[in-house]
């Protein structure tokens, strides 16, 4: 083949074109995936905070390792999973319990 042919660059060159469309189309598949796959794991985050906080707002205390516990997950959830600030009050709630360690809940 003569690569100077203008029928074989124009071959080449659309060889190349739709290999980059594929690449591409690929990499927005994987991408799509990976941002629904951060919010199906802020949904479930969102929801475990949820229920430790109102199991420990609904029995009045707290140990210090579980309020330590919630504020690791919040930070997760708010910091790194672009959380919203849905779950603040309910934090703020947990904050103002008493501190109660070595009991069980």
């Amino acid at each position: 083949m003569d690569i100077t042919n203008p029928w074989y660059l124009l071959f080449m060159s659309g060889s190349v074109v739709a290999i980059v469309n594929g690449v591409f189309t690929i990499l927005q598949k994987v991408l799509e995936k990976r941002g629904t796959t951060r919010k199906a794991l802020r949904y479930l985050l969102l929801s475990s905070i949820q229920q430790e906080c109102r199991e420990h707002i609904r029995i009045g205390h707290i140990g210090s390792e579980d309020l330590k516990s919630i504020h690791e997950w919040y930070d997760l959830y708010h910091n790194d999973l672009g959380g919203n600030g849905y779950i603040d009050s309910l934090i703020k709630k947990v904050d103002n319990l008493p501190i109660k360690d070595g009991e069980e809940n």
